[in-house]
């Protein structure tokens, strides 16, 4: 899977089958990233791509040094569980 990070538009992307899912995040003021929604298109949904972008996004905070919030369910959940 190919994930794509769009710094300008603060979102991590990938695309399947011809459909784009992401997730969009917000950098604050203090540095702190705080993931915002997590879209994957239901006919993607059950093959592991909301995981992966949750994942690439925990690893670029963590290469940052940067915090890392969630106001996104699915993101909370994955983080409580693998972070």
């Amino acid at each position: 899977m190919d994930i794509r990070h769009d710094s300008a538009a603060q979102r991590f992307e990938t695309e399947e089958d011809g459909q784009v899912a992401r997730l969009d995040y917000e950098r604050g003021s203090d540095g702190a990233i705080t993931i915002t929604h997590t879209i994957v298109p239901d006919a993607l949904g059950g093959r592991g791509i909301g995981s992966a972008l949750v994942r690439a996004a925990w690893d670029w905070t963590r290469e940052m040094g940067a915090p890392l919030h969630s106001t996104c369910s699915f993101a909370t959940v994955w983080l409580k569980r693998n972070a």
